[in-house]
């Protein structure tokens, strides 16, 4: 990520433009990857997801819910 500071008169359409270009270019192997991650949460669901949040976030889910909260009417 990439910080930027914006002129208190603001940025022009074409700055916002030339500042939110990115390439759509993927690598091969970024693309196999992410086609095996999809693969595997569409064959395996929760189970899939809870082993890729540990393989990349570190953290063990045993449950996906949160807490609720009280509703006020």
């Amino acid at each position: 990520m990439k910080w930027i500071t914006v002129p208190e008169e603001g940025l022009s359409l074409r700055d916002v433009r030339r500042l939110t270009e990115r390439s759509v270019n993927l690598s091969a192997e970024v693309e196999a990857s992410v086609s095996a991650i999809l693969k595997d949460v569409r064959e395996d669901g929760d189970a899939a997801v809870r082993a890729l949040t540990e393989k990349f976030d570190g953290v063990t889910l045993s449950d996906f819910r949160g807490k609720r909260k009280s509703r006020k009417r």
